[in-house]
């Protein structure tokens, strides 16, 4: 989370500026973590409770008067997928897989993430996050439980089929999907 705070920092930068608040602490003899340490810690960590802490705390940040925020008393949201490119380890490869869709294989491993996110503040209150080969479709799925009565859902045609329509619907939000209609034939 301090990372966050402070994203121009790497984990030992972060790790000092902690460590030099907790030493204004009457009694506290605290000395900041090595990036080593930092790393082993995350990994003995694990995902799951990043995955917890995440599924707890995001919300639109957006308030009343945000312009571009609001559409008729609907708080404006959008899904969307991309893939990111992570650091090339084994693990990675092996966890997230590299894309050869193109013709030739990526050269870091990759991950789909699919989110959702506030229009106007570009705040993520919902993502999914699996391997490069992984559907948008199905990662979306199980964020449409996130939604409230008061949100707009836009997505692209990518996103729309029935089933994906009645679960989005089943949180009470309103939605605006992109649907792909095809051209009738000119005689």
């Amino acid at each position: 989370m301090a990372l966050c705070l402070h994203p121009d920092d790497d984990y030992e930068e972060v790790a000092k500026k902690l460590a030099g608040v907790l030493a204004l602490v009457p009694g506290a003899h605290w000395q900041a973590p090595t990036g080593g340490a930092i790393n082993q810690a995350r990994q003995q960590l694990g995902s799951e409770p990043v995955k917890e802490v995440f599924q707890q705390v995001p919300r639109p940040a957006a308030t009343e008067s945000t312009p571009g925020a609001w559409l008729h008393g609907r708080r404006v949201m959008a899904i969307d997928g991309f893939v990111v490119e992570l650091p090339d380890t084994e693990a990675n490869a092996a966890e997230f897989g590299r894309d050869s869709a193109g013709g030739y294989e990526t050269v870091f491993p990759q991950a789909r993430v699919v989110a959702i996110s506030e229009c106007a503040s570009h705040a993520i209150v919902a993502a999914n996050v699996a391997g490069c080969w992984a559907g948008e479709q199905t990662l979306a799925f199980s964020l449409y439980q996130r939604l409230t009565e008061e949100m707009l859902l836009t997505a692209d045609r990518g996103f729309y089929s029935f089933p994906a329509w009645n679960e989005a619907r089943r949180s009470g939000a309103h939605l605006l999907c992109a649907a792909h209609v095809p051209r009738s034939s000119v005689g």
